[in-house]
């Protein structure tokens, strides 16, 4: 994969708050490696929106509060730091008994997500194999 190609996704993801720029380096660039990494986060990250909507719903909120934790640790693993700054927020909110607003931000998650996650697919589609 040519450098400028890595540098454009790297910029281009960076006006969204991602941050590919530790992905590419560990994975030596866009390669099935990285592919698969993507591929485990979005399957993940999905299922676990679902659960901290559920838990947020039914005013469960220990479990709310760790299902946005583990939001935060995937999203930092992939470089969406602000969509983990958001997920840690509410779980802050949570832990400081501040329900109302941490459901306020729990409804934004899964737009927040589709940013995300609409990124890391065309970056996935730009791997090499």
């Amino acid at each position: 994969m040519p450098q400028y190609q890595n540098a454009e996704i790297i910029e281009s993801g960076k006006a969204i708050g991602v941050d590919l720029t530790i992905m590419l380096d560990v994975f030596s660039g866009l390669n099935e490696e990285f592919r698969e990494m993507v591929s485990t986060y979005l399957e993940d990250q999905a299922g676990l929106i679902a659960q901290l909507e559920d838990t947020v719903a039914h005013c469960q909120w220990r479990e709310a509060s760790r299902t946005a934790h583990r939001l935060a640790g995937g999203a930092n693993a992939v470089g969406a730091y602000d969509f983990a700054k958001h997920c840690g927020g509410i779980e802050l909110k949570i832990s400081k008994g501040d329900y109302n607003s941490a459901a306020e931000d729990a409804e934004s998650v899964k737009e927040r997500f589709e940013i995300v996650q609409n990124f890391l697919k065309r970056a996935k589609a730009l791997t090499t194999t």
